[in-house]
């Protein structure tokens, strides 16, 4: 088990179609600013996020993702900065990326479009002695337990009180982990080279108000990377009495996922989801749970859309 996560990894860094290069969320729709940098500021208000994640449990080495993001809007709403913090950890190697954020909004017919860049540094950490590594010749990829590498973002963002629509590139530079000769590794005459490939990813998503008392959301995030699709998430939600919105996903090539979320005020909220994968995996572990706090506190006197849908 210890070798095969060790391969998942390395693929996971050089081939992040078919596997996880950067954490998984479910509740992408409200955590958005670790997907795009141009989501900076757009809650109107001093928005906090905190996220616990873990994923595959009873699954050895599964991963497990701790979440904290902030950000605001300055300048009369022009301009939003943010700041994100995330924590992964899968099998022997643990992941910690601080990732700043930048976006300028302009009017554009009813919404408002923003252009957002996002730079952060990650900081990759290895604990070989997690890994049986018998079969596999000695390689200088084992020597080195600590990794600094920077990565750069882009993203751009359009919306509405009803609407959302959104692009964005990260990891433009493509940072290496490490020298591109020494971080290269053979097994099987298969090369794993250990970096951060660029990856596209889109979102959009709508209000249908149906009545007073209920609203519909539906929404959809997809990637792309090396002109080919990954995942795709279609989610078909629905918000009662402007306080409870429950929903669900369909992730291709994984499964379901069961999501709801409760606005406890209108600056607090908090948010549970699970999933339920078809894949081999199924047999291995018992599912995987996220945990989501936010709150928002105003701080610029000005008016405030409410209700908010997105």
């Amino acid at each position: 088990m210890k070798q095969i996560l060790y391969v998942v990894f390395l693929m996971g860094l050089a081939l992040p179609s078919f596997a996880q290069q950067d954490p998984l969320y479910n509740k992408y729709m409200f955590n958005p600013l670790v997907l795009n940098p141009a989501y900076a500021g757009s809650r109107e208000a001093l928005s906090a996020i905190l996220l616990q994640r873990w994923q595959w449990v009873n699954f050895e080495g599964a991963p497990k993702t701790q979440t904290v993001s902030i950000h605001t809007p300055l300048l009369q709403k022009k301009v939003g900065i943010g700041l994100s913090i995330v924590n992964d950890v899968i099998g022997p190697t643990s992941t910690t990326a601080i990732t700043g954020a930048y976006s300028y909004r302009v009017r554009l017919g009813a919404g408002k479009i923003a252009f957002g860049l996002g730079t952060g540094i990650y900081n990759y950490r290895f604990n070989w002695e997690k890994i049986d590594y018998k079969d596999i010749e000695y390689h200088p990829l084992l020597e080195k337990t600590n990794y600094w590498v920077p990565s750069f973002d882009f993203g751009m963002r359009f919306h509405t009180n009803m609407l959302y629509a959104g692009i964005a590139i990260s990891h433009i530079n493509q940072p290496t982990i490490g020298n591109v000769g020494s971080t290269t590794l053979t097994i099987d005459s298969v090369q794993y080279g250990s970096s951060l490939a660029s990856y596209f990813t889109g979102t959009m998503g709508y209000a249908f108000v149906l009545s007073d008392q209920l609203t519909f959301k539906p929404s959809i995030l997809f990637k792309a990377t090396r002109g080919k699709l990954g995942s795709t998430d279609l989610n078909l939600s629905f918000w009662f009495k402007k306080a409870l919105w429950v929903g669900v996903s369909l992730r291709t090539n994984y499964g379901l996922v069961f999501m709801a979320e409760y606005d406890i005020s209108d600056n607090f909220r908090v948010g549970y989801s699970y999933d339920y994968i078809f894949n081999a995996l199924q047999k291995h572990n018992i599912g995987s749970h996220e945990l989501f706090i936010g709150y928002d506190l105003q701080l610029l006197k000005s008016k405030v859309l409410s209700p908010r849908y997105f």
